[in-house]
């Protein structure tokens, strides 16, 4: 499972846990706790690229992703921080590497996240989370939403930034449409 941030990593966590006992091996919910250095990030959110260059990826393991819509993910994040700045200051920071908010990959985009696994990732839209479960280990997982997104809309400066700085997801997303 390559953990994309705010494109529901907790539920598939948690579905995981349903059904093995346990959380993923690179999964940890306390990041004092992680030691990985090296990596400057929590292991759950560390890229394909990175998890196969440290064989992480064992040859005929099958490998998800969810992705979503880079506008919702982004006012996902927004939500979540709760920074108690303006949407548009909070965009200009989290975008030009704040590092107040330039935490545990969450600044990367979804494709960089799964590039160079295109072919190798089954890659599935977020709201397909429930479908996966049912379809592959026929259970069907509670949804877990750490944030209030829902309720917000995008100002035009922060939508600006997004499309820039979050450009290939949108084409990723239009690729994964097309093929439903």
């Amino acid at each position: 499972f390559i953990h994309v941030p705010k494109c529901g990593g907790t539920t598939v966590v948690k579905a995981f846990e349903e059904l093995l006992g346990d959380p993923p091996v690179h999964y940890s919910e306390d990041f004092s706790k992680v030691q990985w250095h090296p990596l400057q990030h929590s292991p759950q959110h560390t890229t394909y690229r990175v998890l196969k260059g440290m064989n992480m990826v064992p040859d005929g393991f099958e490998v998800v992703s969810f992705v979503r819509d880079p506008v919702e993910r982004f006012l996902s994040e927004y939500a979540w921080r709760r920074t108690g700045v303006l949407q548009d200051e909070f965009a200009e920071r989290f975008f030009s590497h704040d590092p107040e908010l330039f935490w545990d990959n969450h600044h990367l985009s979804q494709y960089d996240f799964l590039d160079p696994g295109f072919g190798e990732i089954e890659i599935r839209l977020m709201g397909d989370i429930s479908s996966y479960f049912g379809e592959r280990f026929g259970v069907m997982p509670g949804v877990w939403n750490s944030s209030r997104s829902r309720e917000l809309t995008i100002t035009e400066c922060a939508k600006k930034l997004v499309e820039t700085h979050w450009a290939k997801d949108f084409d990723l997303l239009e690729s994964i449409r097309s093929r439903a």
